[in-house]
């Protein structure tokens, strides 16, 4: 997992956009209720920067007074924008973001790839050997 050492405040509701610099499967962050009111938390994760493809809206719950926590969000395919919106029914009211967190898309090194198949050949050999 790779992380992100930043730490954002904000007041009232929104939405956060986050583009990734390559396709993810999954991320995350540190969140704070610092007000005297519920705040409810939703993402949506697009597969396009520009945030048309959606992949769908998925609730990531709410939090009360002064309650924190990580919250998490993974989807079916991989996606490289997130929108996630915040609502509090205050405007005043504030909240932290801190430590966010991605998982990139594993992508096999060319020699584990190389190793994978030559490995699957030779069992294919012993295989057929076998039979004879």
């Amino acid at each position: 997992m790779l992380s992100g050492g930043n730490f954002l405040f904000m007041a009232g509701s929104g939405t956060l956009g986050v583009n990734f610099s390559d396709p993810e499967i999954q991320a995350g962050f540190f969140f704070f209720n610092a007000s005297g009111v519920v705040a409810t938390l939703s993402v949506q994760a697009f597969s396009d920067l520009s945030g048309t493809v959606s992949l769908g809206t998925l609730a990531l719950g709410s939090f009360g007074p002064n309650q924190s926590g990580f919250v998490g969000f993974q989807a079916d395919a991989l996606f490289i924008h997130a929108d996630i919106s915040f609502t509090l029914p205050s405007p005043t009211a504030s909240f932290f973001i801190d430590d966010f967190r991605f998982e990139p898309t594993a992508v096999p090194e060319p020699a584990t790839l190389v190793l994978t198949l030559l490995g699957a050949g030779w069992l294919g050999r012993q295989a057929r050997r076998r039979r004879r």
